[in-house]
């Protein structure tokens, strides 16, 4: 897949589109063999996908290497554990970080509980492998 494509938000190769990204961000980063950090990403409205699993993702970085996972179990936590509705998701990614719009989104949204940290710190992702949220933008189809 090339890096002009673009590809329909919310289907499973958008989800693997993400990991993508994520994981070449994590690997660009070159982290330390001592890095350990998993990132779970619940969509609270989204769909039974079987074999327990449900719409969102999981991007875990084990001894400083990435592995993502399309889908996620209820309940499954990690260091930074975020529900989020399909609703709030389509917004954000559809505004890049740099876009006036983006933090009064953000914070409608959080306000409005459709996008909510359960638990760790969304700096925590930002320090591990930098702002990947454009690229994921850029890729996904209007």
């Amino acid at each position: 897949m090339t890096v002009d494509a673009k590809i329909a938000y919310g289907t499973r190769p958008w989800f693997e589109m993400i990991g993508e990204v994520m994981c070449g961000a994590a690997t660009a980063a070159k982290l330390d063999a001592d890095v350990n950090f998993r990132l779970v990403e619940h969509f609270v409205n989204g769909d039974d996908w079987g074999d327990g699993l449900f719409e969102g993702f999981r991007l875990d970085i084990v001894k400083g290497e990435p592995s993502f996972q399309v889908g996620v179990r209820p309940g499954e936590f990690g260091d930074l554990t975020v529900n989020v509705t399909r609703a709030a998701s389509r917004t954000l990614n559809t505004l890049h970080g740099y876009d006036p719009g983006f933090e009064p989104a953000l914070q409608r949204l959080t306000n409005a509980g459709e996008f909510e940290v359960v638990n760790g710190n969304l700096s925590d992702l930002f320090e591990l492998i930098g702002p990947i949220h454009d690229e994921v933008v850029d890729r996904t189809a209007a």
